[in-house]
C-alpha cells in the first residue's frame, strides 16, 4: 500500500488538480448546504419519545409546530388597563406578527389576560403560534429587521421565544465561529511556524486544513437532504479539522524529514514515511472516526449529525495525509529539508536525548511517577463527585441574546407568565370538556402547580392545558412536577411537553443509549489497538489511562463551568449545571484524541522492538522519538479545538476547554509518564496476547513491514 500511495504521490500535477477541483467544487455545494443545516429544538429530543410524539400529534391535528413560537415584549408609554383598547404599539407589534409567513395566530393581552401584562401594567405580551418552519434563524432576522426599521417599535420591543432563541443561537454560534477562527488560526500559523520549523513547512497543515473542511462539508451536504445536520456540526468540523491536521502533518513531515537525512532520497523517503507514519495516522483516524461515530448510537439528531460530521472529518484529514500531502512533500522536500537541514537534524537529536532522559528516569522508578500522576488525575477529577446537569431553554443562552433578556424579564416581572409553561397535551374527542375540566381542576390541586388555564380543544382530538409551574423551569421541583402530571391517569391520560419535560425525556434518552455507545467505543478502540499492536494489553491500558483523562476533563468542567471558579476567565460568569450534551460530546471527542495520541506512541514502541531494542530500551527510545512530535501537536490542537471556549454558547464553551484539557493531561502526564511506567512494571506482557489472536494478527498482516 506504501509503495502504491508514494506513486500515487509521483504523480503530483494530477494530484493537485485533483484537490482543486474537489474543493472548488466543495466550496460551492457545501456553502449551500450550510445555509440549510438545522437549529430546531426537535433536534435534541429522541423522536420515539412520548414527548415527540406529542408534538407530532399537535403539528398534525393543528398545523402548529409547538416548538416554534415568538413572544415580543412591548414596553408601553403608560400602565396598561385589563380592559383598554390596545395602544398604537400593541397594534403595530401584531401586525408586524401576522405578515409573517409562517405565523398561524397572534394572542395580545385581551385573549391571554391578565398572565399578559406585567405587574406595573407598563409592559404587555405579544404572542404569535408558527407553522413549520424552514429556517428559524431566517424568519428571526426578518422580524428583528421589521422591529428595527419600524420607529415606533424600535428599541421598545425585545423578541423572544423558542424561535427567536434557536434563530439568535444560530447566529451567535455563526459569529463565535468567526471569532475563534480571527484569534486561533494566526495563534496556530505563529506556533506552526516554530514548531514545523519553516514558513512552507507551517503552510502544510494550514492547507490541509482547508482541504479537510471543505470535504468535509461536501460529505455533510451529500447527507443533507437525508437526515437532519446540525449548524452546530460546522463548528466542530473546522476545529477537528484544524486540529487532525496539525497532528497528522507534523507526525509525517518529521518522520519524512528524519529519512530524508539519512537516505538523502525524497521518493524513498515519502515511501518509508507512508509505510510508518502513514500506518500510524490511519489507525489514528480510525480510532478518532469510531469514538464519535459512537454519537450515531443516540437518537438525538443534535449529536449523531455531529457524530457524523466528526466521522467525515477524520476521514478527511486521512486522506489528505495519504494522498495530497506526499505529493506535497515530494514538491517542497528541498525547502522542507534542504538548507537547514544540519540544523534540524541537530535540533531534533537534541530534542530526542532529553525526551530519553526524561523517558529513562521515568522508567528507572516507576511507582513514584505513577503515584504522582495518579494524585494529579484524582485531584482535577474529584469535583466530578458533584457534578449535575441541565437542557437547554432561553435561559441557557448569551445574556446577551434579545431571547434571553425577553426570558429573564418575563420571570422577573410578570405575575404568572411563564416563557416555559407546562403544555399537557390530550388525545380526547371534541364533546370531552367536562373531563378535561376535572383534568384541569387535579393539575390546579398540584402543589407544585402556580395555576392552569382553561382547556383548549385544538382539532383532531388534541386538547392542550396550559400549566404554571411554582418551580424554575429545569429544577428539580420542576421535575418532579412533571413527573407526577405525567402520572395522571384517570379518566384522561396527559402527556407533559415544554421545556422542563423535554429535559427529563432527553435525559431518560442519554441513559438508555449510553450503554451501546459506551460498546461501541469500547470495542472499536480495543480492536484497533490490537490491530496496531498485536497486543491485547496494551489496549485495555490505553483505555483505563483514556477513562482517567476524561475523568479529570469532567471534574475540571465542574470545578469551573459548575462551580464558579475561574470562570470569568473563559466568559462563564453564570455558573451553573452543565449542559447535558456537553459531556457527551466530550466523551467521545477526548477519548477519541487520546486514543490518537496513544497510537503514536504504540506505533513507534512497537518499530523500535521490531528493530531488535530490548522490551525497557524500546520503551524510551519510542518516547524519545515522539515526544516533540506529540507534545507539538498537542499544544497546535489545544490551539485549534481549545477556540471553541471563546464561544458565548455553554455546550461549545465546554466542549472547547474539556477537550483542551483532556489533550494537555494526555500529552503531558499520561503519555510521558503513565504509559513508559506502567509499560515498565507489565514489562513483556505488555505484547501478551492469545495464541490464536497472534496467529491471526499475523495472518492478517497487520504487523508493520
Amino acid at each position: 500500500m506504501a509503495n502504491l500511495l508514494a506513486r500515487l504521490a509521483r504523480r503530483r500535477a494530477w494530484v493537485m488538480a485533483t484537490t482543486v477541483l474537489v474543493s472548488a467544487v466543495a466550496v460551492v455545494v457545501g456553502g449551500s448546504a450550510a445555509g440549510r443545516f438545522s437549529t430546531g429544538s426537535g433536534d435534541y429530543l429522541d423522536p420515539s419519545s412520548s414527548v415527540a410524539r406529542a408534538y407530532a400529534s399537535v403539528r398534525e391535528a393543528t398545523g402548529v409546530d409547538p416548538q416554534q413560537g415568538f413572544v415580543l415584549l412591548v414596553d408601553l408609554e403608560q400602565p396598561l388597563r385589563p380592559g383598554a383598547p390596545p395602544p398604537a404599539r400593541v397594534r403595530a407589534a401584531e401586525s408586524l406578527l401576522r405578515r409573517l409567513p409562517a405565523v398561524r395566530d397572534v394572542s395580545d393581552y385581551r385573549t391571554g389576560g391578565p398572565a399578559f401584562l406585567s405587574r406595573d401594567r407598563t409592559s404587555t405580551i405579544v404572542s404569535a403560534e408558527l407553522g413549520a418552519v424552514a429556517n428559524p434563524q431566517k424568519l428571526t432576522d426578518r422580524l428583528e429587521g421589521e422591529i428595527r426599521d419600524a420607529p415606533l417599535l424600535r428599541g421598545r420591543v425585545l423578541v423572544g421565544g423558542p424561535t427567536a432563541a434557536n434563530g439568535q443561537a444560530t447566529t451567535a454560534a455563526t459569529h463565535d465561529l468567526g471569532v475563534s477562527e480571527s484569534i486561533g488560526i494566526p495563534i496556530l500559523l505563529v506556533l506552526c511556524v516554530f514548531v514545523f520549523r519553516g514558513l512552507v513547512a507551517t503552510l502544510l497543515p494550514l492547507l490541509g486544513g482547508v482541504v479537510t473542511v471543505l470535504l468535509a462539508l461536501l460529505g455533510l451536504a451529500a447527507v443533507e437532504p437525508f437526515t437532519s445536520v446540525s449548524v452546530y456540526a460546522v463548528n466542530l468540523v473546522v476545529a477537528l479539522g484544524l486540529g487532525l491536521c496539525v497532528d497528522f502533518s507534523l507526525l509525517m513531515l518529521s518522520r519524512f524529514r528524519e529519512e530524508y537525512a539519512e537516505h538523502v532520497d525524497a521518493v524513498a523517503a515519502v515511501t518509508t514515511t507512508l509505510a510508518t507514519a502513514g500506518r500510524t495516522i490511519t489507525f489514528s483516524a480510525l480510532t478518532v472516526g469510531a469514538a464519535l461515530g459512537a454519537l450515531l448510537a443516540f437518537p438525538m439528531r443534535f449529536i449523531s449529525s455531529l457524530g457524523l460530521a466528526g466521522m467525515l472529518t477524520a476521514a478527511s484529514a486521512l486522506a489528505y495525509g495519504l494522498l495530497v500531502l506526499p505529493a506535497l512533500l515530494l514538491t517542497f522536500a528541498p525547502r522542507l529539508v534542504g538548507g537547514h537541514r544540519q540544523r534540524a537534524v541537530a535540533a531534533e537529536e537534541r530534542s530526542q536525548r532529553r525526551w530519553y532522559r526524561l523517558s529513562s528516569a521515568v522508567i528507572r522508578r516507576p511507582f513514584v511517577p505513577i503515584a504522582a500522576a495518579a494524585l494529579a488525575l484524582l485531584a482535577l477529577g474529584s469535583p466530578v463527585r458533584h457534578i449535575s446537569f441541565s437542557g437547554f431553554d432561553a435561559s441557557t443562552l448569551p445574556p446577551h441574546l434579545e431571547a434571553a433578556r425577553t426570558y429573564e424579564r418575563l420571570g422577573q416581572e410578570f405575575t404568572s407568565a411563564s416563557s416555559e409553561p407546562i403544555h399537557l397535551v390530550v388525545h380526547a374527542p371534541a364533546n370531552a370538556a367536562a373531563p378535561m375540566q376535572r383534568l384541569a381542576h387535579e393539575v390546579t390541586a398540584d402543589h407544585g402547580v402556580r395555576s392552569a388555564g382553561r382547556p383548549r380543544y385544538r382539532g383532531g382530538g388534541i386538547w392542550i392545558l396550559d400549566a404554571i409551574p411554582a418551580a424554575p423551569p429545569l429544577s428539580s421541583a420542576a421535575q418532579a412536577t412533571v413527573k407526577r402530571l405525567d402520572r395522571l391517569a384517570a379518566p384522561l391520560r396527559p402527556v407533559a411537553t415544554g421545556a422542563t419535560a423535554n429535559f427529563i425525556s432527553e435525559s431518560d434518552s442519554y441513559g438508555s443509549h449510553l450503554p451501546l455507545a459506551l460498546a461501541i467505543v469500547a470495542a472499536t478502540t480495543l480492536l484497533l489497538l490490537w490491530a496496531l499492536t498485536g497486543s491485547v494489553t496494551l489496549p485495555l491500558t490505553a483505555a483505563l489511562l483514556n477513562a482517567a483523562t476524561l475523568l479529570a476533563a469532567f471534574g475540571a468542567n465542574v470545578w469551573i463551568f459548575e462551580q464558579g471558579h475561574l470562570g470569568s476567565l473563559l466568559g462563564a460568569h453564570n455558573p451553573g449545571p452543565l449542559d447535558e450534551s456537553a459531556p457527551i460530546l466530550l466523551g467521545a471527542l477526548a477519548f477519541g484524541l487520546s486514543t490518537d495520541y496513544g497510537v503514536f506512541l504504540f506505533a513507534r514502541i512497537g518499530e523500535e522492538r521490531r528493530r531488535g531494542r530490548e522490551h525497557v530500551e524500546a520503551i524510551a527510545h519510542g518516547v524519545a522519538r515522539t515526544g516533540r512530535v506529540v507534545t507539538s501537536a498537542a499544544l497546535l490542537f489545544c490551539v485549534a479545538i481549545g477556540a471553541l471556549a471563546i464561544s458565548d454558547s455553554r455546550p461549545l464553551k465546554q466542549l472547547g476547554f474539556g477537550t483542551a484539557l483532556a489533550v494537555v493531561v494526555d500529552a503531558t502526564i499520561v503519555r510521558a509518564v503513565l504509559v513508559p511506567s506502567l509499560m515498565r512494571l507489565i514489562g513483556r506482557w505488555s505484547w501478551w496476547a492469545p495464541a490464536r489472536l497472534r496467529r491471526l494478527h499475523t495472518r492478517i498482516r497487520f504487523a508493520e513491514r
